[in-house]
């Protein structure tokens, strides 16, 4: 199984040297475009993965600084600038996805230290591109995790954050903002496994691009994650951590005695060192 490197965040220091990558499988064809065309960072058939630059055949959208470009290649000889999308605040934009007329942009932004851990926030914005020269946001949404990948499987978006529970006041913060509202993620959208003790959750939301206006549907999950892998059925998050005889059970800690209710079984993966092993969930 080939496991694509996902952007790593530590201690708020981001790397972008991931690849740009040209799938193999026979290029992409748009029927309102004059050209083939080859898709870009598709690493598995018919699973779209997020990247700084993509394509329809007649128009280029691309990250430059804290904007999004759209160009019109239309016509080699007169190439322009369609639009430009700004940063509607202090995020950076990271990834772009594409799918039919909706442009999703993918940015992260500093929460202004709210809390103590994770300053970085997720920001998903959904525009629709049907009239390439004026692009209107339809949705935006952000997850208090740092962004940590995303795919899109046919009109379905999935946006993966990860980083330590926050806690604020003996509490543990629970609530996303979807079109400018706080709302909460309900406590049986949290997942937990009863072997697995960690104060890190990933945050995993789902959007129907055909449907953008819906309400963004959000589960955590409390596992921590070093890499991911999507394939058209599943998705396989992958942690390699260390563990150790005083490790506490911060899930116990948290959310008290009644908690909330185990998920599913996971794999261990031991090597070397006892102490050291990959979890497959």
């Amino acid at each position: 199984m080939y496991i694509h490197n996902t952007t790593q965040y530590r201690n708020d220091v981001y790397d972008y040297s991931s690849e740009v990558t040209i799938n193999s499988i026979p290029s992409s064809f748009n029927a309102t475009s004059s050209k083939d065309y080859s898709s870009t960072n598709i690493q598995v058939l018919n699973v779209d993965e997020a990247d700084i630059t993509k394509t329809d055949g007649d128009y280029i959208y691309s990250i430059s600084d804290n904007n999004v470009i759209i160009t019109n290649v239309i016509n080699p000889k007169k190439i322009k600038i369609e639009a430009t999308i700004k940063s509607l605040d202090e995020s950076v934009p990271e990834d772009l996805i594409l799918y039919n007329n909706k442009l999703v942009i993918i940015s992260s932004k500093n929460d202004g230290s709210r809390y103590r851990y994770n300053k970085s926030n997720a920001i998903i914005r959904i525009y629709d591109i049907s009239t390439k020269s004026s692009p209107k946001l339809v949705k935006n949404y952000e997850l208090y995790e740092p962004y940590y990948t995303s795919r899109r499987l046919d009109n379905k978006l999935y946006v993966i954050a990860s980083g330590k529970l926050r806690v604020e006041k003996k509490k543990v913060i629970r609530t996303y903002k979807e079109d400018n509202l706080e709302k909460q993620i309900a406590l049986n959208d949290f997942k937990y496994l009863k072997n697995v003790e960690t104060n890190n959750q990933t945050l995993m939301s789902i959007v129907d691009l055909d449907k953008p206006k819906e309400n963004v549907k959000i589960n955590s999950f409390l596992i921590d994650i070093s890499n991911a892998y999507v394939s058209e059925n599943s998705i396989y998050l992958l942690n390699e951590s260390y563990y150790s005889s005083y490790t506490k059970n911060y899930i116990s800690k948290i959310f008290g005695i009644k908690g909330i209710f185990g998920l599913s079984d996971y794999e261990n993966d031991y090597y070397d060192d006892e102490n050291y092993q990959t979890e497959i969930y």
